[in-house]
Parts: C-alpha cells; sequence; structure tokens
C-alpha cells in the first residue's frame, strides 16, 4: 500500500512538472514567464508625436475582452528581442523606443497559453504600431461572444486555439499609421509595474 501511494505521488509531481513546463514555452521574441505585470490605464495622456533622435518607436495596443471571469483581468504583455518592454489591460496603448535595425516582437496573455510574435525592421524617425486582438467564442452554436478589430495589414494571425464553440484565438497584427493613431487618441494610456 505503501509503494502505491508513493508511486501515485511521484505520478503526479511528474505531471506537474510536465504540465509547469509547457506553461513556460514561450518564443524566444518574448521575456522570461516568470514576470507578471500589474496594469494601470490613464484618459488623456499626452501622444507619442516624434520618436527620440536616431531611434524608432514602436506602439502596442490592445483589442478584445477585458476579463476571463469577473475577478480575472486579460493582460497582453508585450516583448521586443526576448524581454517584456511592458502590457496593457482594455483598449490602451503604450510607447517604447528602439534601436534601428531587425527586431522581433511578441505578445502574450499573461498566464495563459496563447501568443503570437512578428518582425520588423526599424527606421530611425519611424513610428510602428501593433496590436495584440483576441477573440473568445463560446455556446452551443459558437456565439461570437468579442471579437478583434480587422487588422488593416501586417502580420499573419495565430493559429486558433481549440476548434470548437469554446475557442480562443489570439493574434498580434502591425496597423497602419491611421489606425494606430486613432487607437493612440481614442484610448488609454498603459503604465504598469511587475509584480
Amino acid at each position: 500500500m505503501k509503494t502505491r501511494f508513493v508511486l501515485f505521488f511521484l505520478s503526479m509531481a511528474l505531471v506537474s512538472a510536465v504540465q509547469a513546463r509547457a506553461k513556460t514555452s514561450l518564443p524566444d521574441a518574448c521575456g522570461n514567464d516568470s514576470v507578471k505585470f500589474e496594469v494601470k490605464t490613464e484618459k488623456n495622456p499626452h501622444a507619442p508625436v516624434e520618436p527620440p533622435a536616431g531611434k524608432a518607436l514602436v506602439v502596442f495596443s490592445y483589442t478584445g475582452p477585458y476579463k476571463w471571469s469577473p475577478f480575472s483581468y486579460i493582460i497582453p504583455r508585450y516583448g521586443i528581442d526576448g524581454a517584456w518592454v511592458g502590457a496593457n489591460n482594455g483598449e490602451s496603448w503604450f510607447a517604447v523606443a528602439v534601436e534601428p535595425g531587425e527586431h522581433r516582437v511578441c505578445a502574450d496573455i499573461q498566464s495563459h497559453e496563447l501568443s503570437d510574435v512578428g518582425g520588423f525592421t526599424a527606421k530611425a524617425g519611424e513610428v510602428y504600431y501593433f496590436e495584440s486582438q483576441l477573440s473568445l467564442t463560446g455556446g452551443s452554436a459558437g456565439t461570437l461572444l468579442s471579437a478583434g478589430v480587422t487588422p488593416t495589414g501586417g502580420m499573419a494571425p495565430a493559429a486558433q486555439v481549440g476548434g470548437s464553440p469554446g475557442s480562443e484565438s489570439f493574434s498580434l497584427v502591425r496597423l497602419s499609421e491611421d489606425t494606430g493613431k486613432s487607437h493612440v487618441k481614442a484610448w488609454k494610456h498603459s503604465t504598469w509595474k511587475t509584480k
């Protein structure tokens, strides 16, 4: 009996370890999965107009539902070249200055297995707009609960997770300058700190 008890707990520990390993397998463009953000938003912030001298500006925004449940917020976080640079909550945006050259970008839903990556070549003095989009479907007929804005151009969306009603679709898209600027004007500005 004792042997069965020990074997049961060892097998449960192995299953937990495999599940934990699977959850932390993020693309190289992202950051460390253990980094979590607490996000606040502010109304009517000043919009970034120009990138700093000799650099490019990357603006990240989010479209999709705000909460998984009444007590669980959806926090998209963003990485550039393997390091997290910030996060959003609801329809919000933030900007990050980058050096000219090729960059890999990542969007990930904090504490969930949803991520997408892309790339771009930054030129000094330019502004690049990226948006993460989350769509949830549910119900027996697959009724759309919340959908992202149709992208105006950019990267291909990530493959849909699941395939039946109750599934999630998450993607990172590059926006046109006009769409990106309209989000900056209309939406709140994100600020964050790591937990």
